[in-house]
C-alpha cells in the first residue's frame, strides 16, 4: 500500500498464549487510496530465527525500580497520532503530506508474581511522583524504558496464585532522553 506508514504497535507476550511466543500487532495509516493490481505473491523465505519467548525470561530479567519480578505476561503499545493534510486537487485527492500531529506514546502493562519484590515497589505502586526504570529482557531482546510512572496497579487473586498487573505509562525525562529503547540481535 502506497505510503503507508504505522501508527501503532504492541509487543507482548503471555505465558497462556501463542505458547508464550512474542507477538506483534500493527495499526497501519495511509492518506492514498488502495490500487487494485493482479497477485503476485512470491514463494516466502524460510523462517531459520528462534521466536522470542516469555519462558526465556527470569526473575532477574524483570526489574521494575530496580526489583526483580517474576512475569507472567507483558505488553507494551507504541503509538502516535498522523493525520492526512489537505488535497493537491480534487481530481486524484492525492494529500500534500501527512503530520504526526503529537507525540509518541508508549503505554503497556506487566503481570506479576505477588511477592516480597512487589511488595518493596508499594510506594511506586501507589503512584510515585518520580518515574522508575523498567527492562524487559531476554535471550536475544531487551526492552527498557528509563521513566515510567505507574497508573493504577491491581492484585488479582482469582488463581491459584497472587499476581498484580501493573499498567504503566513511559515518558522522556528531557527532550534528548529515549522514551523507550529496543535491542533485538
Amino acid at each position: 500500500v502506497r505510503g503507508c506508514l504505522i501508527e501503532s504497535m504492541t509487543f507482548k507476550q503471555d505465558v497462556g498464549s501463542n505458547a508464550g511466543q512474542m507477538t506483534i500487532d500493527s495499526t497501519f495509516f495511509t492518506a492514498y487510496p488502495p490500487v487494485e493490481e493482479a497477485n503476485a505473491v512470491v514463494v516466502d523465505t524460510t523462517d531459520t530465527g528462534t521466536p522470542y519467548s516469555i519462558f526465556a525470561l527470569t526473575s532477574a530479567q524483570i526489574t521494575l525500580a530496580s526489583e526483580h519480578l517474576v512475569c507472567s505476561a507483558w505488553e507494551i503499545t507504541i503509538s502516535r497520532s498522523l493525520e492526512r493534510n489537505g488535497s493537491q486537487d480534487y481530481a486524484s485527492y492525492l494529500p500534500f503530506s501527512v503530520g504526526q500531529t503529537a507525540g509518541w506514546e508508549v503505554t503497556g502493562s506487566v503481570t506479576v508474581k505477588a511477592d516480597d519484590n512487589t511488595y518493596d515497589l508499594t510506594s511506586v505502586l501507589q503512584g510515585a511522583s518520580a518515574g522508575v526504570a523498567l527492562s524487559i529482557a531476554g535471550t536475544g531482546f531487551t526492552m527498557s524504558c528509563p521513566d515510567v510512572m505507574i497508573d493504577a496497579a491491581a492484585i488479582d487473586n482469582g488463581g491459584s496464585a497472587l499476581s498484580v498487573t501493573i499498567p504503566f505509562r513511559a515518558f522522556a525525562a528531557n527532550t534528548t532522553s529515549s522514551v523507550i529503547d529496543i535491542t533485538a540481535t
